[in-house]
């Protein structure tokens, strides 16, 4: 979805006029830039986070020399979406799948338990055998 495309949403959802649906999705993102600039965080509950992240300086190459270089600091804007937003996203997709391969992954994790529990347990029997012959 590009920019108009949102505004045209927004516009419909809201039942406002496009250019009333511009400004608000413009003031929006205005907003949110000049509040992140100043290094304030916008929390939307349940929508996400827009927070200003700091990247340390490193040693880098360059992929046609292979020589080093030192990259700068730099300051970068960082979303993270939000429980709600996430959870959204995930029963998106098909429910059934991720019961049948969260029931794979129980199964299979319990044979890799079983296997080596089974081994040790069969080698202290060895070990207590050997024990009470040896007496």
């Amino acid at each position: 979805m590009n920019a108009q495309e949102l505004i045209n949403a927004v516009a419909k959802e809201a039942d406002l006029p496009k250019t009333a649906a511009r400004r608000a999705v413009n003031a929006f993102t205005d907003t949110v830039q000049a509040s992140v600039k100043s290094g304030q965080k916008v929390v939307l509950a349940g929508f996400g986070t827009f927070e200003r992240t700091t990247r340390k300086a490193r040693l880098g190459r360059n992929p046609k020399t292979g020589a080093s270089i030192q990259i700068t600091a730099s300051e970068r804007p960082k979303f993270r979406p939000g429980k709600t937003f996430k959870d959204m996203l995930i029963s998106a997709r098909s429910p059934k799948k991720r019961v049948v391969k969260a029931k794979a992954t129980k199964i299979a994790a319990k044979k890799a338990v079983k296997k080596p529990v089974k081994k040790a347990i069969k080698k202290k029997a060895k070990k207590a055998k050997k024990a009470r012959k040896s007496r």
